[in-house]
C-alpha cells in the first residue's frame, strides 16, 4: 500500500498510509494532521486514480512543491518529495510499472561527476566531483531526504574547509601582507 513517510520537519518519522483521498494540514479534522505552523490548515489533498497518485495545492498561503517545483496540481510517482512548510514528504510503495522508470544513463570513461537520480529514476542534480573508477557502476543517491538547511550547511562546511587550506598555504609562504 502507498505511504507518505514524513523525512523532515516538526513530525519528522510519522507514516501516512494513503487511501483514495486525504487531506492534509494543520487543521485537527485533516485526515492527517501536520503539527508544522508552516502548512494551511487544510494544505493539500493527495488521491489515488486509476493512472496513480495526485496531489492538489488547496489554495494554501505557503504553497506546495513536488521534487523543488511549486505546483497547483502534481501527479506523483515512488520516491517523489512533497514539500509543504518545513513538512518534507516522500511518497513510497506506489506501484510502478518498470517502463515507466528510464533506464540509467550510461556516463563516459573517466568523466568527473557523480549521477544523482532518485528512487523514480529522475535525474537531479551533480553532487561533489570524483573520477568513477574504470569497470564500477554508477552512484545512486537520493538527497531530496536532506533539507535546505542540511544543504546549506555543507556548503558552508566545504567553504569553510577551502578557506582553511588557503590560509593555510598563505602561513607557509611568508603569510604578510603587502605593503
Amino acid at each position: 500500500m502507498a505511504r507518505l513517510v514524513v523525512i523532515a520537519g516538526p513530525d519528522l518519522g510519522k507514516t501516512f498510509e494513503l487511501s483514495d483521498t486525504q487531506i492534509l494540514g494543520r487543521d485537527r479534522d485533516a485526515t492527517f494532521p501536520l503539527a508544522d505552523n508552516g502548512t494551511s490548515r487544510k494544505h493539500i489533498r493527495v488521491s489515488r486514480s486509476t493512472d496513480g497518485y495526485s496531489v492538489i495545492d488547496l489554495e494554501s498561503k505557503n504553497g506546495t512543491w513536488v521534487n523543488g517545483d511549486r505546483i497547483s496540481r502534481s501527479s506523483l510517482s515512488e520516491g517523489d518529495v512533497i514539500v509543504i512548510g518545513e513538512t518534507h514528504l516522500r511518497i513510497e510503495d506506489v506501484r510502478v510499472t518498470p517502463s515507466a522508470v528510464p533506464p540509467p544513463r550510461p556516463s563516459p570513461q573517466g568523466s568527473q561527476g557523480v549521477e544523482v537520480r532518485t528512487a523514480a529514476g529522475k535525474i537531479g542534480e551533480k553532487a561533489l566531483t570524483s573520477k568513477k573508477a574504470p569497470g564500477h557502476g554508477t552512484l545512486d543517491v537520493d538527497l531530496s531526504q536532506y533539507s535546505p538547511m542540511v544543504r546549506w550547511l555543507v556548503i558552508l562546511g566545504v567553504a569553510s574547509v577551502v578557506l582553511l587550506i588557503a590560509w593555510l598555504a598563505w602561513k607557509a609562504g611568508g603569510g604578510t601582507m603587502p605593503s
